[in-house]
């Protein structure tokens, strides 16, 4: 977001600087941030929006039951409250491309009651409310209320199966001083025809450019 044409008294002769180039903007109560921006400021964006926060687990080790918003009385409670059980009934689920691992973007966007979330932080609820003036009291009001969220048993951890599309292993040596029986650094990449240096003792000789240099030098590629 561009925050708009600002002059450029900021600068001295000399290109340093007198004051923040956005003080100004910000002292005055003009728009600096996205933050700062509603739809209503921008052209062609509708007049009303809604303002949304999640809440989020702060215990990965036991079931999630439901969250309790009382903290948040009754004239800041969330003109919808979304829990996972929602999305599931409209169909809303997280991306599952085929060229990706199963769940790679995880089974689900919200924690269902009755499951241990699969990572602290991980999603549980999320509240809706027209209007930022009450979204923001009511965001600030959760913000450390850990209490918010209701568990039940204890299960312990139940974390999801590694989920990278990729494995790098090295293979220490006999003590941690040795070079390694492999790694992938040393045993997998193609370094480039140049000046080489020794890496690892006399029984391994390394170069000192990368892959993409040998690629420029040998296709004539111009970076």
């Amino acid at each position: 977001m561009h925050s708009g044409a600002h002059s450029k008294n900021w600068l001295n002769t000399d290109g340093s600087p007198r004051y923040r180039w956005d003080a100004l903007r910000k002292v005055t109560g003009e728009k600096v941030f996205a933050y700062d921006y509603r739809a209503r400021d921008l052209p062609g964006w509708p007049e009303q929006q809604a303002h949304v926060f999640f809440i989020k687990a702060t215990q990965a080790d036991r079931r999630f039951e439901g969250v309790d918003l009382s903290l948040l009385g009754s004239h800041l409670q969330p003109d919808r409250l979304v829990l996972h059980e929602d999305l599931e009934r409209d169909g809303i689920h997280a991306p599952d491309p085929p060229d990706l691992g199963p769940d790679f973007y995880g089974r689900h966007l919200l924690t269902p009651k009755g499951e241990t979330p699969s990572m602290f932080g991980h999603p549980v609820a999320m509240l809706v409310y027209q209007d930022f003036e009450r979204f923001q009291v009511a965001r600030r009001r959760l913000q450390f209320a850990p209490e918010a969220v209701l568990y039940g048993e204890q299960t312990g951890p139940v974390p999801p199966p590694p989920y990278g599309a990729a494995r790098y292993v090295r293979i220490g040596g006999a003590t941690p001083t040795d070079p390694p029986l492999y790694s992938p650094m040393q045993d997998a990449v193609i370094w480039g025809p140049s000046k080489a240096i020794n890496l690892r003792g006399p029984s391994r000789t390394t170069t000192t450019h990368s892959f993409l240099t040998w690629w420029r030098s040998s296709t004539g590629a111009v970076a």
